[in-house]
């Protein structure tokens, strides 16, 4: 009888514990309303302070520069080696689509975008850019492309239309794309810079403008966050799947006409208003440096090639004999 007595006391209790159980929860969740999401807050990370933003030009020149400039940067120290008006914002021309590079890679490496994907080149670049004589890669509206040829088309002809078709890819619109490279100059402190539009062209109320210290600071990033840009900016050629051959316009690299050959990119850029421009990266005894040229030998009517020629210039002069005494105090 004690036992039928405890065993029923037992069930009372273990009924009891369960019925409290599912009232407890039924309060703190009532099955009648949703469970609520609330979503993270993403907060984008504070880059540090780029080095050159700061850094003290060891050489200053003997006849400082008005409407060029001129500089040379060691990536390995973090030196200026030489600056003549590094700070003043010039015209950009195609030396825009560097932006558009390190937008690229960038969303490459975040799984955003890949090599393989493709995109619809919209009418917007044939409404817009009806200047004769751009350099392009051939490209036709409502035609679809893959974003390793316009990467192509892009380091090798500086070719426009492949410059508005990743922009589209991109950020849907090159107006939307322009407010992203304006976002990425500030995060990376170019402080003399501002995008009006994806290509460098000059066009009514547009000139893309920035500083020579803000280009070195934007292709160092661009080289030591993603290094595989150099097999890009290395390229002398590209065939497109039109059959456009995209030929480089960086006459410094092998085989060229003003061939370095320690140079291995990086971009181009030429307009009549903003003149010759060249952002140079090469690498020396291990050393890898960059030279900025803005408007680069004004007046002179093979400017097209004396940019890379001075480029040359300014490697043997500054930039060798750092590297000696760099090896001499090991």
């Amino acid at each position: 009888m004690k036992n039928k007595l405890f065993l029923l006391v037992a069930l009372l209790l273990i009924n009891g514990v369960l019925i409290w159980q599912m009232v407890d929860r039924s309060k703190a969740t009532p099955s009648s309303e949703p469970v609520s999401i609330v979503e993270e807050e993403i907060v984008e990370e504070e880059l540090p302070a780029p080095t050159i933003q700061t850094a003290i030009p060891l050489q200053q020149p003997e006849h400082p520069y008005e409407k060029s400039s001129e500089l040379v940067y060691d990536m390995e120290t973090k030196e200026i080696l030489y600056a003549n008006n590094i700070d003043t914002p010039l015209g950009l021309a195609s030396v825009t689509k560097t932006m558009t590079l390190y937008i690229l890679m960038e969303k490459i490496e975040a799984g955003e975008i890949t090599l393989d994907d493709t995109v619809v080149l919209s009418p917007h670049f044939f409404q817009k850019y009806q200047i004769s004589g751009l350099a392009s890669a051939g490209l036709k509206s409502g035609e679809t492309y893959r974003i390793e040829d316009l990467l192509k088309a892009v380091t090798t002809v500086s070719a426009n239309d492949a410059a508005v078709a990743l922009a589209e890819a991109l950020g849907g619109t090159e107006e939307n794309f322009v407010r992203m490279m304006n976002e990425r100059a500030h995060r990376l402190e170019m402080k003399n810079t501002t995008y009006d539009n994806a290509t460098g062209l000059t066009m009514p109320d547009e000139y893309n403008r920035a500083s020579a210290r803000d280009l070195a600071t934007l292709a160092e990033a661009l080289i030591t966050n993603y290094p595989q840009i150099l097999q890009y900016t290395s390229l002398t050629g590209h065939m497109m799947p039109n059959g456009y051959y995209a030929k480089t316009t960086n006459l410094a690299l092998e085989g060229q006409p003003a061939y370095l050959p320690y140079i291995d990119g990086l971009k181009t850029g030429y307009t009549i208003e903003a003149g010759q421009n060249f952002i140079g990266t090469g690498e020396i005894e291990g050393t890898r440096f960059l030279v900025v040229l803005q408007n680069a030998a004004p007046g002179d009517p093979n400017a097209k090639v004396a940019k890379f020629h001075r480029t040359g210039e300014l490697v043997e002069q500054y930039v060798k004999p750092h590297i000696a005494k760099k090896n001499e105090e090991k």
